[in-house]
């Protein structure tokens, strides 16, 4: 997670120089993605806390010991939305709040009209194109540290407990560090 210090400077300009943006409750967010989440073909096994603006694993059906195959991120700025995803079932489910719950809510009367504006439809893409850009950064910052760890390793001669273990032979380009063995990825570019 990037702390606040670690945004540009720019973007904490724009959200302070907003106008009329009042976010939608953080317990109304909340009450929604915790009855898509259970109610998905992702549920947790057991119950769990739903925590904003942050990527939380948890365990799901078919997940042993201290596995966590599954995750979730709900983005609360602007228009909330989010997705959860299972490793194990390669599936991923989109979520965003449903506006129109707002209009139910007596007390939320002036915000759905507020929410409904365009100004505030602006203001939300705003903070969506934000999300994106510090979402990017966070990947290119894992990539150089991962990059980092890996390049300091040392090739791993001979086998492997873990590989014995499983019964997999040593590719090429695996490494070790204190133990632990490092395997390359790449994404379709490469990268």
């Amino acid at each position: 997670m990037i702390s606040c210090s670690e945004f540009p400077n720019n973007w904490i300009k724009e959200i302070l120089n907003m106008k009329n943006y009042e976010p939608i409750p953080e317990h109304l967010i909340i009450r929604q993605f915790e009855d898509f989440l259970y109610s998905s073909e992702i549920p947790p096994i057991k119950p769990i806390d739903i925590v904003l603006d942050k990527k939380v694993r948890y365990q799901t059906e078919g997940d042993k010991g201290s596995e966590t195959s599954a995750v979730y991120c709900v983005h609360s700025d602007g228009y909330p939305a989010g997705y959860i995803l299972s490793f194990r079932h390669s599936l991923v489910i989109n979520w965003k709040f449903d506006i129109e719950a707002l209009k139910q809510e007596k007390e939320y009367d002036a915000l759905y009209k507020r929410v409904k504006t365009e100004e505030y439809r602006k203001q939300a893409e705003q903070i969506r194109l934000n999300n994106e850009q510090r979402d990017k950064q966070e990947r290119i910052n894992a990539a150089a540290k991962a990059k980092r760890i890996y390049n300091n390793a040392s090739e791993l001669t001979g086998n492997h407990a873990y590989l014995q273990r499983k019964q997999v032979r040593k590719h090429e380009g695996v490494k070790v560090l204190d133990g632990n063995l490092l395997i390359p990825l790449r994404n379709i570019k490469g990268e």
